[in-house]
């Protein structure tokens, strides 16, 4: 399966210890170069990422300057406009992304989507993780990643632990 990321999933899920759920689910994960680059500022932040040496796993890939691409960034931020367009780019078959109206572009253009919460579904389904609800919180509180009530609640009741 080939899947691209952009940043949020990759930085939030390090900000908790958990991306090597990325790796343990996916194998392998792609990232536009803009996204690479975001990635290494993060290191800046974070020197104990150490991204490209410890997690070689994730490939940076250029995107070709596209129509779509260009479009793209009047309405989303260079990152997620690289991976929708690299998605589309080298026909992978899932998009890890987040932000709305990035995941509804996306999938208005044909690109399934996946985002963080699916991916922590998809981890206990697979016995990776035991609970999603300490992991969800965690995300909320050390990462700062948003995730609606509704949304959380759902999740909570389909991993049967409400």
């Amino acid at each position: 399966m080939i899947v691209v990321s952009d940043t949020t999933a990759i930085s939030s899920l390090y900000k908790i210890n958990h991306l090597h759920l990325l790796r343990d689910i996916f194998g392998e994960v792609i990232v536009p170069v803009q996204v690479y680059e975001e990635l290494k500022y993060f290191e800046k932040l974070n020197p104990e990422f150490n991204w490209s040496k410890s997690y070689a796993w994730i490939k940076p890939l250029e995107v070709q300057q596209s129509l779509l691409y260009n479009n793209l960034q009047n309405v989303l931020d260079e990152g997620e406009s690289a991976a929708i367009a690299l998605t589309i780019q080298i026909h992978a078959d899932l998009l890890l992304i987040d932000e709305k109206l990035g995941r509804k572009i996306a999938a208005e253009n044909g690109v399934r989507v996946i985002g963080l919460v699916g991916v922590l579904e998809l981890a206990k389904k697979r016995n990776l993780i035991s609970v999603i609800k300490p992991v969800m919180d965690e995300l909320i509180h050390t990462a700062d990643f948003r995730i609606s009530k509704k949304l959380y609640e759902h999740t909570l009741r389909i991993a049967n632990e409400k």
